[in-house]
């Protein structure tokens, strides 16, 4: 029986000492007392902009919020910290913190909150990215897929879009003198300008966004266009043939092809069968400041393809002066329409303004056999 007794002392004792050894590991956390967290910031959100970020956030969990330090390292590898001041006033408002000249790169930051007696929330982690210049400097302006004008305005046709692209913006000054600014959406595919003069200069430029909730918006430069010119049909009632070097007047005479009757043609020679080219010269009776050529093949016998234009003020001869070339154009086989072309741009920017047309022939579908419905231009209004 004493035997039992000592061996129950002795366990006692070894208890009592591992009691003390794992007391020994946490009684400095004791002696601090009870650990006290600030409620966090939650629901958290980081938004890119310009060489800043902005990061918002709730915060639920309690009232006593009285500062919130952001924590981070930049894109060189340094840390920053920024403390702002808090005052609560509903469990449901939002905060929202602006961290600004930053530079372009990957941020990392730890975010705290802080009651008056310094006690902190747990951490939250949240990463974004600023944008700078070198985004801005791939940034391309959005494309002009063609243009048209009337007498009441212009309207500019875009290409589709890069990404990140929100809208283009325009300015201009119209026919008034008045300075316009107009903008096109990413979603639209064109855009009226009222009031635009004909080669009236505009500058455009593209507004993008990096990421969609992004806080600023980064722009390309402008860029110079003009509007086209405005052209108007011509009066051919006056209009003359002075100059044909083939022709059957069984078939067709050279007058048919100005006389507006798109049924009547010219036709070349069945009997003493020559080859292309078949050359025309049309007196206009004025100076006509050509902006567009038009040619009709004959209805439905689709014999002549090319056709070339050229103009003179004095006329001489049909091979004599410098005529100077308008343009050409090509008749489709399947087309009993009037084919317009409009003229180059040198040559419109030109301003030729010339009495005499003259019209060749220069290739057709069917051998030498040649037929044409109409020939006319329309000319530059401004």
């Amino acid at each position: 029986m004493k035997q039992l007794y000592i061996t129950l002392i002795a366990i006692s004792a070894m208890f009592a000492t591992a009691c003390n050894d794992m007391l020994d590991d946490i009684k400095p956390y004791l002696d601090e007392g009870e650990k006290v967290y600030v409620g966090k910031l939650d629901s958290v959100k980081i938004f890119s902009g310009q060489n800043r970020l902005k990061i918002t956030g709730l915060m639920p969990y309690g009232m006593t919020q009285t500062k919130c330090i952001l924590n981070w390292i930049d894109p060189a590898g340094e840390i920053g910290s920024k403390e702002y001041p808090i005052e609560r006033v509903s469990p449901n408002e939002q905060f929202e913190f602006i961290i600004d000249n930053l530079l372009e790169g990957q941020y990392d930051f730890q975010i705290y909150t802080y009651d008056a007696k310094n006690n902190s929330s747990i951490r939250v982690d949240i990463g974004g990215y600023s944008y700078g210049e070198v985004y801005e400097s791939v940034l391309v302006n959005r494309n002009i897929g063609s243009m048209s004008l009337d007498e009441d305005g212009g309207t500019i046709n875009w290409l589709a879009g890069a990404n990140g692209l929100v809208r283009s913006e325009i300015k201009y000054t119209d026919k008034e003198g008045t300075i316009r600014n107009i903008s096109v959406s990413v979603d639209e595919s064109s855009i009226y300008c009222p009031g635009a003069p004909g080669k009236g200069e505009f500058e455009y430029r593209s507004v993008y966004i990096p990421e969609k909730l992004s806080i600023d918006e980064f722009y390309t430069a402008w860029d110079k266009a003009s509007f086209p010119y405005l052209f108007g049909d011509v009066d051919r009632s006056q209009w003359s043939v002075i100059f044909c070097d083939n022709s059957d007047p069984t078939e067709g005479s050279p007058d048919n092809i100005i006389d507006n009757n798109p049924d009547s043609y010219w036709h070349s020679d069945y009997h003493n069968a020559t080859n292309y080219p078949y050359t025309f010269v049309i007196d206009m009776k004025e100076q006509v400041w050509v902006g567009e050529i038009g040619a009709q093949t004959r209805q439905n016998a689709y014999y002549t393809r090319g056709v070339e234009f050229y103009t003179i003020d004095n006329y001489t001869g049909p091979s004599e002066g410098q005529w100077i070339k308008l343009g050409d154009l090509d008749l489709p086989q399947n087309n009993n329409d009037i084919i317009w072309k409009t003229c180059s741009n040198s040559i419109l920017d030109a301003g030729i303004k010339a009495r005499y047309l003259k019209v060749v022939l220069t290739s057709g579908y069917n051998g030498h056999l040649g037929g044409i419905g109409e020939i006319s231009v329309k000319k530059v209004l401004y």
